[in-house]
């Protein structure tokens, strides 16, 4: 008999995995959905995960993943958010930037989040739960400067969007949450061209996060402390506060 019902968005990527890979091993039934099926299948080598091939931006994918949790499991449990991240094309600079580039960062890291928690919600409120929650992935790049304007217009958004449902989930004694993560270590990190050694020398700890260590922020919020919501939780070995000037 498994604990809980865990569905992760964005579940075959780097941070995602990571979180699939520490809820399985908790016990959990989870059902992970990704664009990515061909890494999104080996999850499926823990019994208890169920992989979904899901795009977030395809309102006909949504509609399929929702009808396919509904007639398997009635309800959710917690839902984890992790789809979303900068696009190539935001890295050329804001006078370059295009409006179709912008437009593409906000259909992504925040409209469809907005459009995923209001269809899935429904099925977070039907669990006889005592504790639900949902938890979003916004980034450092909300609240400090990272030159990536559409993306961190989005992220920053998103922060909006859960203080927003605090109240309103509340009363069904749902949770929600967002985690900023800073760079972390994952492929993604890598392909899009990022010195990850020089990123690190610009963090307080003076390394990179782990995408295992992002995922137990996320365990730590639906799981551990419990009695938290509206909140954002920053994982990020100090990339955010680092200041290189600091002479004590």
């Amino acid at each position: 008999m498994y604990k809980q019902t865990v569905l992760i968005i964005g579940g075959s990527g780097g941070i995602g995995s990571a979180c699939v890979k520490r809820y399985a091993k908790e016990g959990f039934h989870v059902i992970a959905a990704d664009i990515n099926e061909e890494k999104g299948r080996q999850l499926e080598s823990y019994s208890n995960v169920t992989f979904y091939p899901f795009n977030i931006l395809d309102d006909e994918s949504l509609n399929n993943l929702y009808n396919n949790i509904k007639d398997s499991c009635g309800s959710i449990d917690h839902i984890l958010s992790l789809a979303g991240g900068p696009s190539p094309k935001e890295f050329v600079g804001f006078g370059n930037l295009s409006r179709t580039a912008i437009e593409e960062s906000i259909a992504l890291n925040l409209t469809a989040q907005i459009a995923l928690v209001q269809k899935f919600f429904p099925l977070v409120i039907a669990s006889k739960s005592n504790d639900k929650s949902i938890t979003l992935t916004s980034s450092i790049n909300a609240t400090r400067s990272y030159k990536l304007v559409s993306y961190s217009a989005a992220k920053a958004g998103l922060l909006g969007f859960v203080i927003s449902l605090v109240d309103y989930l509340g009363q069904y004694g749902i949770r929600i949450n967002v985690i900023l993560p800073g760079t972390v270590e994952t492929g993604a990190s890598s392909s899009v061209g990022r010195d990850l050694g020089a990123i690190a020398n610009t963090t307080s700890l003076k390394r990179i996060t782990t995408s295992e260590e992002v995922a137990n922020a996320f365990y730590s919020v639906t799981h551990v402390i419990t009695s938290i919501t509206g909140q954002a939780i920053t994982i990020d070995a100090g990339q955010s506060y680092f200041n290189k000037n600091l002479n004590p």
